[in-house]
């Protein structure tokens, strides 16, 4: 059994701010300061060094939990703003999560 966690805030998202973001922004390239990067990989490498809470950001969906068995078959636990990111992750278009 496996258990897939596609939103688990309270009944309203919240994005992340632009303030937030800027942050994040300045404390990485504060960070970097005594790197010299050769190349956009190395940037990459850099930034993966970072813990998620400095590199990334956390989904602001709603509560929607996806319980599946052994088999193709599944269930939802609640179907908050999540499953919009359980749809996409279906298509053959997705972006990458």
């Amino acid at each position: 059994m496996k258990a897939i966690i596609w939103g688990s805030c309270g009944s309203l998202p919240a994005p992340s701010t632009s303030e937030s973001i800027r942050q994040k922004v300045r404390d990485a390239i504060w960070g970097a300061r005594e790197h010299s990067f050769e190349n956009l990989d190395a940037v990459d490498a850099y930034l993966e060094t970072l813990p998620h809470c400095e590199r990334g950001t956390y989904k602001a969906n709603t509560s929607c939990v996806q319980i599946q068995a052994k088999s193709d078959d599944f269930i939802f636990c609640d179907a908050g703003t999540g499953l919009r990111d359980f749809a996409l992750s279906q298509s053959k278009d997705a972006p990458p999560a």
